[in-house]
């Protein structure tokens, strides 16, 4: 965040306040904000990529895999048992089934959003 202040080699602009800090700050003296650091920003990437990718594992009906991740054992196993308890309706009972599909998708897209936004959230 430029703000029209100049900085040397040796510091760079807060991620939340722009204030010029020291190139090694790890938490920023005007406004007290934690820094992320290149290795910090790589976990955090790769975390994310993960629990998408496990999120998403819900499409084939392993929906909470990606709240297991998180260490949110108790949402993952109801939403996995959720999951399976829809698809049941949809094969053993088509017409109350057709209600289920559309509640399981919207399930599903919330879940992935829901995940991302734990990991998004989390201080690395």
């Amino acid at each position: 965040m430029d703000t029209g202040k100049t900085k040397s080699d040796q510091e760079k602009f807060c991620s939340e306040c722009g204030a010029v800090i020291n190139i090694k700050a790890v938490v920023c003296v005007k406004c007290g904000v934690k820094q992320l650091t290149d290795e910090s920003v790589k976990e955090q990437k790769n975390s994310l990529t993960t629990g998408t990718i496990l999120a998403a594992l819900g499409l084939i009906g392993f929906m909470g895999i990606g709240h297991m991740y998180l260490g949110r054992v108790a949402t993952g196993i109801g939403l996995l048992l959720g999951a399976w308890l829809l698809w049941c309706f949809v094969f053993f009972l088509p017409l109350i089934g057709l209600f289920c599909v559309p509640l399981g998708a919207a399930l599903e897209i919330w879940t992935i959003y829901h995940v991302r936004s734990i990991i998004k959230k989390r201080e690395y």
